[in-house]
């Protein structure tokens, strides 16, 4: 980091403060922009949930298992014994 080489340059006495201090701006900085990812993520997660209610799934749906006795939709579109 540029301000621990800063650190390094400033007066004996001062020059561990001056570390710490950078080390712990760094730190803070580090904490507040995870902070707003994850603000950022949780709104776009709610802003899609809300966008997308109600609509059908495409075509990388999985289609759901089908009950004893249901026929598929092509033996719905197409009477037995046409095909």
């Amino acid at each position: 980091m540029a301000g621990v080489e800063v650190a390094g340059r400033v007066p004996a006495a001062m020059s561990e403060t001056v570390r710490v201090a950078v080390q712990q701006v760094f730190m803070d900085g580090l904490h507040n922009a995870v902070w707003a990812a994850v603000a950022i993520t949780a709104a776009a997660g709610v802003t899609a949930a809300f966008l997308l209610r109600g609509t059908v799934a495409g075509r990388h749906a999985v289609p759901r298992p089908q009950e004893a006795g249901d026929t598929s939709q092509v033996e719905r579109e197409v009477p037995a014994g046409t095909a």
